[in-house]
């Protein structure tokens, strides 16, 4: 990048410029800001995008010696204060937690340009800001409210702007004060000025600091690590864009210890999900601890003498709410501040925030319509669950074991207030039996799971994968009821799922429980009854599939969307009063399909029509196998809610631990493997956390329940790793994987380079996509029952592959020869009688010359290999000539007198008599 130019103008100056105390960031322009940001936007790969910023930054810093000169001077104070980080806090919106929010999102963005622009409200401008989500639109547009924003403003904006980085700050950090003054007026006359001065490109990247959304393919840890190596390691134990700029300035000095501060927040220690069947070989007889999952927000409390402060997770401060001393106001600390032990001056606590209801003396949870952080609310106080100890009287604590950690809080901290400050009761574990046990009684108190913690794990900030794991009952097949919903509404997408549904609005029918079976719905249930039931809407789902399944099930929806229309809502369902959680577009469920919805609890809502919603709902499969009908009804939904207040988890292991433990999830989020045709959806890498005796067996899903040990481990496919993509209406899916698993076969939801084969009865989007990879031979459920019938495997012939590999080809090629004469060339037996439904196969493939390979005999005949016919002229009449000699005929085998011919490069042959015409 070209060196920075100064702002010449006495305007483009700061305050602090005019005062006489130049800032880098009152000399650098705004426009080459965005600048970068485009330029690293439309690159691709990570080097390719670090080397614009490295280049940026090195040229702030140059710009910076040339102001304040070469080396720190600890004696001029402007030189400290004067560092990178108004860019920074550009760069990085969403980091920055000095500045609060500004109250404005696309809708809001969308209505202020339509006033500034004076547009007219139905005018296409409008309407393009208004409804950017929407598919018709461009390709580079949808979904992107800044692209579309900058397309509208390309001809209305100035052609060179004449803010700088400074002065940008000056106008984002007086909206974001108005905001948090309710000044609207003065958020939008700040929005004004920047938009009179400002050209297009500048105000599309201006909107996605504003959204705090940048979306230029950089992440945080990208940015801080080109600007200085120690960079990201400080900002997640301050959490300070200000501080990680100020104390890193210069790259060549490093940090030698870099660690948790009093009265500065850091990133909070987290756990991974993980299923208490995996304990055993997680923590492969190394001790652990287990305690309660509690249910609330997370939170950090630094004491330092009589002062207390509190930051959430994210880093934001809520000593206001809780109170910062004891004689003070607040609603905690209050309470609190007498149970610290004497000899404890300073300390830092890590710990859940919960809500204590006075009341029933009972502990409440996020799922309750309380929120903790506010002032005392129907009954709830703030309680402080504390299971960690980070620092004390000086002395950080973060690299000894938890376990010590644990007994110097038990004894040398504090006592506990009862409803108000209490500390976490802890166990030790060293197997797999006794945390089954300890989960179990979780489940049956109706608690959200348990955590367990390796006993010698020291507290690493920031950190996923240390060995910290949650235990919930959702993580572990089995022991949680899913439920059947209807989709009967979309909402348009953004970013790489722009230009269709990402997020379903699902409903559940209102019918009595006696015009249902048992499990969803009757078996003779009619689908196209649908309509005669009424639906109330009851969540909204967005995870759970891979954009592939969202794409193929948009696709299959596509013709049935409908817009909807406020004024005039539909009457297939039903939404809450004031048409909460309305759609983009609905779709009458005798239409749509029946998804299968995984959560943790059903808890009251008034954001939908049922009065109750799920908490945490992830998509888990599309049911194709059950019509609208059978979903989960209403009064089903009820009786679910009254059996485990709430609750889905069902049932307990075994103490023992020897549940099957298939019954486990596979993947991260406990997406079950289930009779599904969704392929688990969001996909991460995950790396071993602990020290393991060996790698976690494979999981499967709670279908397989029931396929004993020994069966694993014998039969003729043992060492056989297959996956069924789709199966048969006599043998679904679930039948052949449960056949599969019999057999001593191993069944995978993804196929890998182990993979023997896939197995599909229809070739659907999924199979298409495996045979355009050409990695794996995709054969034919028939091929599997004939397998599974014959006790052993059968060759893969051309009657039973819908593609196969020229290895796989040349293979059984070889293997025929050796039995010459046993199929002819369209892979038909000429000694064992032919099914039905293979004869049906067969015909379609010799159809027109087919072959079994999926191609056209005619192919044999490529356009440079023509045939030639030998005609002997002396047989033909002296009379007839030959008025064809030279001409290329097409003949269409299929074609019936009167038809239209298809036209085809590859049927054709070229007829070359020998001789001349007379």
């Amino acid at each position: 990048m070209a060196a920075m130019s100064a702002a010449g103008s006495g305007k483009s100056q700061s305050a602090e410029a005019s005062a006489g105390s130049p800032t880098v960031a009152s000399r650098v322009p705004f426009n080459q800001l965005a600048g970068l940001l485009e330029r690293v936007s439309r690159l691709r790969g990570h080097k390719e995008k670090l080397g614009p910023i490295k280049e940026f930054m090195a040229t702030w810093r140059q710009l910076h010696t040339e102001l304040h000169g070469p080396e720190p001077l600890p004696q001029q104070p402007q030189q400290q204060q004067d560092s990178f980080y108004p860019a920074m806090r550009l760069l990085l919106p969403l980091s920055d937690r000095a500045r609060p929010a500004y109250g404005i999102k696309e809708f809001m963005l969308a209505k202020i340009y339509i006033e500034i622009l004076c547009l007219g409200r139905d005018s296409p401008e409008a309407k393009k800001l208004l409804n950017y989500k929407n598919p018709g639109q461009s390709a580079a547009t949808t979904g992107d409210f800044a692209a579309t924003a900058y397309f509208i403003l390309q001809h209305r904006c100035p052609r060179q702007g004449a803010l700088t980085v400074q002065q940008v700050n000056n106008h984002l950090t007086a909206m974001s004060a108005a905001n948090a003054a309710n000044k609207r007026d003065e958020v939008k006359r700040q929005l004004f000025a920047l938009i009179k001065q400002t050209t297009a490109l500048e105000q599309k990247w201006l909107i996605r600091i504003v959204l705090r959304d940048i979306r230029a393919g950089v992440s945080e840890k990208t940015v801080l690590s080109a600007f200085h190596p120690d960079a990201e390691a400080l900002y997640d134990v301050t959490q300070s864009l200000e501080k990680v700029c100020t104390s890193l300035h210069y790259p060549g000095v490093r940090l030698h210890e870099i660690g948790v501060a009093l009265n500065t927040p850091f990133r909070p220690m987290l756990g991974e999900a993980a299923s208490v069947l995996q304990l055993g070989e997680l923590f492969a007889g190394r001790p652990f601890l287990l305690e309660v999952k509690f249910d609330g927000e997370r939170m950090q409390l630094h004491k330092s003498g009589s002062g207390y402060r509190y930051w959430s997770r994210s880093g934001l401060e809520w000593t206001a709410t809780y109170g910062a001393a004891p004689d003070g106001p607040g609603n905690l600390t209050p309470h609190v501040a007498s149970a610290f032990l004497p000899g404890v001056d300073n300390c830092i606590l890590d710990g859940e925030m919960m809500g204590f209801n006075l009341e029933t003396n009972t502990m409440g949870s996020k799922a309750q319509d309380f929120d903790i952080k506010r002032v005392s609310v129907r009954g709830y106080v703030p309680c402080f669950v504390v299971f960690d100890l980070i620092l004390l009287n000086g002395r950080v604590l973060t690299d000894r074991p938890l376990v010590e950690r644990k007994r110097i809080l038990d004894n040398q901290v504090l006592a506990p207030v009862p409803g108000r400050l209490l500390i976490s009761e802890w166990s030790l574990a060293s197997t797999q039996a006794e945390a089954v046990e300890k989960f179990n009684a979780a489940i049956e108190s109706r608690e959200e799971g348990l955590m367990a913690k390796l006993a010698d794990s020291v507290y690493s900030v920031a950190s996923r994968k240390a060995g910290w794991f949650k235990l919930k009952p959702e993580f572990v097949g089995g022991l949680v009821d899913d439920v059947d919903c209807v989709i009967v509404g979309g909402y348009f997408g953004s970013g790489h799922r722009a230009g269709m549904c990402s997020h379903f609005l699902c409903a559940l029918p209102d019918v009595g429980e006696d015009d249902v079976g048992a499990a969803g719905g009757g078996e003779d249930d009619d689908g196209d009854a649908g309509a005669s039931v009424k639906y109330l809407s009851f969540c909204k789902v967005g995870s759970g599939y891979s954009k592939q399944t969202l794409f193929e099930y948009n696709m299959k929806m596509a013709q049935h969307w409908q817009r909807f229309d406020k004024r005039s809502p539909p009457e297939a369902f039903r939404l809450a009063d004031g048409q909460r959680e309305r759609p983009d577009v609905w779709i009458d469920p005798s239409n749509s399909f029946v998804v299968q919805v995984r959560a943790s609890e059903i808890v009251a809502s008034d954001a939908y029509a049922t009065g109750y919603t799920l908490r945490f709902p992830r998509v888990v499969g599309f049911r194709e196998d059950k019509t609208c009908r059978q979903a989960t009804s209403v009064a089903q939904l009820t009786a679910l809610r009254l059996r485990s207040q709430g609750k889905l988890a069902r049932s307990v292991l075994p103490v023992g631990g020897n549940r099957d433990d298939n019954d486990c999830e596979d993947n991260e989020d406990g997406a079950a493997a289930s009779s599904t045709t969704s392929p688990p959806g969001r996909k991460r890498q995950r790396r071993a956390p602990v020290a393991r005796a060996a790698a976690a067996r494979p999981q499967v899903g709670s279908q397989f329940v029931g396929v004993s040990a020994a069966a694993d481990t014998a039969g003729f496919l043992t060492g056989c790793e297959l996956m069924v993509l789709n199966g048969l209406e006599a043998a679904p899916k679930a039948e052949l994987e449960r056949r599969v698993l019999a057999a001593g076969g191993r069944v995978v939801q993804n196929p890998g380079r182990a993979t023997r084969c896939v197995v599909a009865h229809s070739v659907n989007a999924r199979a298409r996509n495996l045979i355009a990879s050409g990695r794996h031979d995709v054969a034919t459920a028939d091929w599997l029952l004939a397998s599974l019938e014959a006790g052993r495997l059968l060759p893969l012939t051309r009657q039973f592959v819908h593609f196969a590999r020229p290895a796989t080809l040349a293979k059984e090629e070889r293997a025929a020869s050796a039995a010459v004469g046993s199929h002819d060339e369209f892979g038909d037996s000429y000694t064992k009688p032919v099914t039905p439904q293979a004869l049906g196969e067969l015909l379609d493939k010799t159809h027109c010359g087919q072959s079994t390979s999926g191609t056209a005999a005619a192919d044999d005949y490529a356009d440079d290999d023509e045939v030639e016919a030998e005609w002997p002229t002396e047989l033909l009449p002296d009379d007839v000539g030959l008025p064809l000699a030279g001409c290329t005929v097409y003949l269409d085998c299929c074609l019936l007198i009167g038809e239209r011919p298809l036209k085809s490069p590859s049927n054709h042959l070229k007829n070359r008599p020998q001789g001349t015409s007379k």
